[in-house]
């Protein structure tokens, strides 16, 4: 068994990059429609922060509603 070296992140960088896109774009454009700032996506990122943004987006009055 080895350790995790420097070149073991560098390789998972792009791995990392897409993982981290396919999480951020849906919710930049969720918080965008509703009125949250969408900078707030990038927390999407830490683990129980996207669940927590999901019941935010699912509970806040929407513009379209009236």
């Amino acid at each position: 068994m080895g350790t995790f070296s420097i070149w073991h992140w560098i390789n998972a960088l792009p791995i990392f990059s897409i993982i981290s896109m396919i999480s951020v774009v849906p919710f930049w454009r969720l918080f965008r429609r509703t009125g949250i700032p969408p900078i707030l996506s990038i927390f999407a990122l830490i683990p129980f922060v996207a669940f927590f943004y999901l019941w935010v987006v699912a509970f806040k009055k929407w513009p379209s509603d009236t």
